[in-house]
């Protein structure tokens, strides 16, 4: 009863078979939750370095690595960090190709995709501030438009005045003139 029909060898093949199997049937969440930790790391290095570059005030390579971790995070935690440090590296003051609009979509995003992320308050704080932005922006725009339509209705005016008082003077000299031919009626 304790004799196997399987040689050891045997034996060997068909457990590597099943590990094999296993694999790739219904195993592969394993081999992901092993992988995963090695990949979190990798998009933390990214995060990381992207910090180091902001901080040196290369903020396109900055950008760059946040889109790399955020590309390999695959919508998971620290993408939002990833996505956070987008939007504050595109609104900074300093960064001469300074985004807001852009930043508003990375602050849009974390919130969208990220509902749980600790970082949620702070984006939609900026959401909030970079939405008002734009409104001022808006407004801005409007007055100048408003201001340069009001000009050419000011200088319109102004060639009106021009033409009336030049009309003006030429009705002055016509009455002197009348004015003139009358009295000399008036002596004859």
């Amino acid at each position: 009863m304790g004799a196997s029909r399987f040689s050891p060898r045997t034996r060997g093949f068909i457990y590597f078979a099943v590990l094999i199997i296993l694999a790739i049937s219904g195993c592969s969440p394993v081999l992901e939750a092993v992988k995963e930790p090695t990949n979190r790391a990798h998009v933390r290095n990214h995060i990381a370095e992207s910090k180091k570059l902001f901080e040196q005030g290369n903020y396109e390579a900055s950008l760059k690595e946040n889109e790399k971790a955020l590309s390999l995070a695959g919508g998971k935690s620290p993408g939002d960090e990833a996505l956070f440090h987008m939007g504050v590296t595109a609104a900074y003051s300093r960064n001469p190709q300074k985004d807001y609009p852009k930043s508003l979509v990375y602050f849009e995003r974390l919130v969208r995709e990220y509902p749980e992320s600790k970082l949620l308050e702070q984006a939609k704080v900026w959401v909030q501030v970079l939405q008002e932005h734009q409104r001022v922006i808006q407004g801005k725009k409007a007055l100048l438009q408003e201001k340069q339509i009001l000009t050419h209705e000011k200088m319109a005016m102004a060639r009106e005045k021009e033409k009336l008082n030049q009309a003006i003077e030429q009705s002055r000299k016509v009455d002197v003139e009348i004015e003139e031919k009358r009295r000399k009626k008036r002596v004859q």
